[in-house]
């Protein structure tokens, strides 16, 4: 993931936080060799309606859709190695040291974007001592927050299944795959437009994963046009996330086939 933020810096070289589109999609290109998936990302960045400058904070939101990153414990342990990046860069001569104010610059202008719980990190650099950190403190740090929020996770999983009801927790498994459906279209989506038989093969494959986007795919799959937009699928999605299947019939979807 660090390699595609750098691939955006790379394009936008005079740091004004926008890049061409036709520059992005050929550095992406570059990347194809090594990881075919990221053709996916070229196709997200492609079906932008017009040539205007892609903007850095935008990028970075359609590198998160394309990751489809969990916003739980997953999507940390996977910045792990760009928080750790972070001090490697701005210890360019390894002394071993960083100044403080410049960690909590870079982390919250490079990371923050991509992974929003990352700002309670810099949070915890922001109360070391010191105007200068050393690099055995920062990474004891970087454990501490992460085995932190293992062992919050862990309680809220214990708690869930031992005291929530079912409702309580059925909704926290449908906010989890959202990103997941939410990519499922993006790689389908031409036009702001998905073929709607595609579309319900590519929900119908998440349903190992969360048995209730069933009714996604149910819902999908009872569509009137073979063309799903954009903004029909996202609504499909909050109203399945707030109420499942009753919600969805309310306001017209079917969901029986």
């Amino acid at each position: 993931m660090a390699d595609l933020e750098a691939l955006y810096d790379r394009v936008d070289a005079d740091g004004q936080d926008m890049a061409a589109k036709v520059d992005l999609q050929l550095e992406i290109e570059k990347f194809v060799p090594m990881c075919s998936e990221v053709s996916d990302l070229g196709d997200i960045i492609n079906r932008l309606k017009d040539d205007k400058p892609v903007y850095k904070a935008d990028y970075l939101q359609m590198l998160q859709l394309w990751l489809g990153h969990d916003k739980l414990h997953q999507g940390k342990l996977d910045m792990v190695d760009d928080i750790k990046k972070v001090f490697d860069d701005l210890d360019s001569d390894d002394s071993g040291v960083a100044i403080r104010n410049d960690i909590r610059r870079k982390i919250n202008k490079q990371l923050v974007p991509v992974c929003p719980e990352v700002k309670n990190f810099s949070a915890m650099v922001k109360k070391m001592d010191g105007m200068i950190v050393e690099k055995a403190a920062y990474l004891a740090l970087l454990d501490d927050w992460i085995n932190e929020t293992a062992c919050r996770h862990q309680l809220k999983t214990e708690d869930a299944a031992s005291n929530a009801t079912g409702e309580a927790t059925e909704e926290i498994t449908k906010r989890q795959i959202v990103p997941a459906l939410e990519k499922a279209f993006g790689k389908l989506c031409i036009g702001g437009k998905a073929d709607t038989l595609d579309l319900r093969k590519q929900v119908e494959k998440l349903i190992p994963q969360c048995e209730d986007v069933r009714i996604v795919k149910d819902a999908v799959q009872a569509y009137a046009s073979q063309k799903m937009q954009q903004e029909v699928f996202h609504d499909i999605l909050n109203l399945w996330v707030v109420g499942g299947k009753k919600m969805l019939s309310l306001k017209g979807y079917a969901t029986n086939i």
